[in-house]
C-alpha cells in the first residue's frame, strides 16, 4: 500500500481509497477527480486532530516520510521560529569538542661528541648532571657521542665539561640558528647599514651581511648574504619584491656539497665556535694556535695534522678529506662518455664491436657491491697516482739540477780552453820571432 502527501496549501492528497474508508472518510466531504488513467482521487480537508496523528502513526512501519527540505527556509521568512538541531544518537547532550591547541614539538638539543680515554670517570660525571636523561654512544677512537634529553641537560652537561676542561665539541642549539638568505638586485656597492634598517622597519632584525665576490676575480657581485635572528615571520621574506626603491629578489642559499673543518683543532664535521678541544696549527701540526706557531711565515717542513702528509692540514685534496667526502657525498654514477666521430673507420669498429657482443653472452648487470667495489679500487689508484706524481716532480727537480751543474761545468771547460790557445798563440808568435832574428 502506497502513498504521498503533498502539501499544498490546506489539502492533502492521498493515493488510496481504503485507507481514507477505514478512518471514516465520507465521500460527501471529498471531491472526486478523474484523471488520464480513470483512477479516483479523493481531495482531504487538512486538519491536525487525531485523525491524521493516527494516519502517520499506522503509516510509518511501511512507507517511506517524505518531507521538504526548504520548508524551514519558509517559516523563517513568515517569522516562525528556528526548529532545533537535529539530534544523533540518543537525545542526551554531546561532549564539548576539545578546541585546545596541541603543543609544538620541541627540537632536540644538539649531541657532544667528547674524546674519553677513562669512561667511569664520564659516566660519574654525566651521573652527576643528568641523572638518567641521556643516551651514550660509543664511537671509534675512544671518542663518545653524548645525546641530552631535554636543552636544561644538555647546557648541564656542557658547564660541567667545560669546567673539568674535557676535550669535546658540540653544535648550535635549533632554536639559536640564524636564518640565512640572499638578496640579488642591490647595488654591490650600497652601504649595508641602509639594508640593515630598511630590513628593521619591514620587521626583520639582521644579525650579520655579508657582499658575495666572485671567487676567481674577487670582484662584487650585486649578491648579499644576510643571516636573519630567528623569528616566525623569518620565512616571509620571499615575499618582498622592493626594498630601497629597486627590484629585488631574495632567494634560499645554494647547499654545498662540502666538509665543514674546525680551524682550532683541524678536525672535519664542525666549527670553532662550538670546538673545546686541544688545539692543532695548520702548518706544523704542533699543540698550539696558528697564532702561536713558533715558526711564522712559510715554512718549508709542512706537515698535516690528519693525515701526516707533506702539506697543510687545510690542503683540499688531502686524502682524509676525500675519503669522507666519497663517504658522505657518493657519485650516483659514473660520467658517459659520448662518442661524437663518424669516420668510416670507427664505424667498421663500432659495427665488429657489436657484431661481437651479439656472438657472445649479454654480460650480467653490475650489482651495488661492484660499483663500490669500482669505488675503492679507483681511490687506491688515485692514491698510488698522486705518489708516482710526487716521485716524477722530485726526479724532474733533481734533473733540472744536474742540468744546471753541467751547463757551469762546460762554461767552465770552455773558458779554460780559450786561455789554453791564447798561451798557445803567444808560444807561437815567440818561435816565428826567433826563428825570424837567427843569424845564417
Amino acid at each position: 500500500m502506497t502513498s504521498e502527501l503533498l502539501n499544498n496549501g490546506k489539502f492533502t492528497v492521498c493515493k488510496n481509497d481504503k485507507y481514507n474508508d477505514k478512518k471514516g472518510v465520507t465521500n460527501q466531504s471529498s471531491d472526486v477527480r478523474e484523471n488520464n488513467n480513470n483512477k479516483k482521487r479523493k481531495i482531504i480537508p487538512y486538519n491536525t486532530d487525531g485523525d491524521n496523528l493516527d494516519m502517520q502513526r499506522n503509516k510509518w512501519l511501511t512507507d517511506i516520510p517524505l518531507s521538504n527540505a526548504f520548508s524551514v527556509l519558509t517559516r523563517l521568512q513568515l517569522g516562525g521560529e528556528r526548529p532545533p538541531p537535529p539530534l544523533t544518537g540518543t537525545d542526551e547532550a554531546t561532549e564539548p569538542m576539545d578546541t585546545t591547541v596541541p603543543k609544538a614539538a620541541t627540537p632536540r638539543p644538539p649531541p657532544i661528541h667528547i674524546e674519553a680515554q677513562i669512561i667511569e670517570l664520564l659516566r660519574e660525571l654525566l651521573k652527576k648532571t643528568a641523572d638518567t636523561n641521556y643516551t651514550l654512544k660509543q664511537l671509534k677512537d675512544n671518542h663518545v657521542k653524548v645525546q641530552a634529553n631535554t636543552t636544561e641537560i644538555y647546557r648541564r652537561i656542557v658547564l660541567a665539561l667545560k669546567e673539568k676542561s674535557a676535550n669535546f665539541n658540540t653544535y648550535q642549539l635549533k632554536k639559536h640558528r640564524s636564518y640565512k638568505a640572499v638578496l640579488r638586485g642591490i647595488h654591490p656597492k650600497t652601504n649595508t647599514n641602509d639594508i640593515i634598517s630598511e630590513l628593521k622597519d619591514l620587521g626583520y632584525q639582521v644579525r650579520q651581511i655579508n657582499n658575495i665576490v666572485k671567487h676567481d676575480t674577487k670582484q662584487s657581485l650585486p649578491l648579499f648574504f644576510i643571516e636573519f635572528e630567528p623569528k616566525k615571520n623569518n620565512k616571509d621574506i620571499y615575499k618582498i619584491n622592493k626594498l630601497l626603491n629597486s627590484i629585488i629578489t631574495f632567494e634560499p642559499p645554494k647547499t654545498k656539497r662540502d666538509i665543514p673543518q674546525c680551524i682550532r683543532c683541524q678536525a672535519y664535521g664542525h666549527t670553532k665556535n662550538y670546538c673545546f678541544r686541544n688545539p692543532a696549527c695548520v702548518k706544523c701540526a704542533g699543540m698550539h694556535l696558528i697564532s702561536n706557531c713558533p715558526t711564522p711565515g712559510k715554512i718549508d717542513e709542512v706537515k698535516c695534522h690528519n693525515c701526516k702528509g707533506n702539506h697543510p692540514a687545510s690542503y683540499r685534496g688531502c686524502i682524509i678529506r676525500k675519503q669522507l667526502q666519497h663517504k658522505l657525498y657518493p657519485t650516483l654514477r659514473a660520467n658517459k662518455i659520448i662518442d661524437t666521430a663518424s669516420s668510416p673507420a670507427q664505424t667498421n669498429i663500432r659495427n665488429s664491436i657489436t657484431n661481437n657482443t651479439h656472438r657472445h653472452p649479454t654480460p650480467r648487470p653490475t650489482s651495488y657491491a661492484d660499483i663500490t667495489q669500482n669505488r675503492t679500487q679507483s681511490l687506491a689508484i688515485h692514491d698510488e697516482s698522486i705518489t708516482e706524481t710526487s716521485e716524477i716532480k722530485k726526479l724532474l727537480i733533481q734533473t733540472a739540477k744536474n742540468t744546471e751543474s753541467i751547463s757551469t761545468m762546460i762554461l767552465e771547460q770552455s773558458h779554460l780552453l780559450k786561455e789554453q790557445s791564447k798561451q798557445i798563440n803567444l808560444l807561437l808568435e815567440l818561435l816565428t820571432n826567433v826563428l825570424t832574428n837567427k843569424p845564417k
